[in-house]
């Protein structure tokens, strides 16, 4: 069943900041990249306290998103997901974050995201 992934990319300077909106990417696929990702430990759950002021208005609860998840570039590269098959857009936002792990750090790289 094809459902809609919501949510941002941010990158970590002197506070998170959301630099891409994932469903201008991710449009409407099979969730199979949303269920790798964020089906495994240690997937911490809910929009996080220090996130983007983008990403908390996007994922308000009161709009009806629950169930926000989040990780960071270097939980989601170490995951294998380049032998998964993913369809092209979750590879376009995987590049995209990779780069920007490479200037800003994995580790202040994240995604926070829920399915609708």
């Amino acid at each position: 069943m094809s459902q809609q992934i919501v949510g941002w990319v941010e990158v970590k300077t002197d506070r998170w900041r959301a630099v891409i909106k994932v469903e201008n990417l991710v449009r409407n696929v099979d969730n199979a990249g949303h269920r790798h990702f964020f089906s495994f430990p240690p997937s911490r759950s809910g929009v996080p306290p220090d996130a983007a002021r983008e990403t908390k208005y996007d994922l308000d609860k009161d709009d009806g998103y629950g169930g926000a998840s989040f990780r960071t570039w270097t939980e989601m590269n170490s995951s294998g997901w380049e032998q998964l098959g993913l369809a092209e857009d979750w590879l376009v936002l995987l590049e995209m974050m990779r780069s920007l792990g490479k200037v800003y750090g994995d580790y202040n790289v994240r995604l926070i995201v829920t399915v609708v």
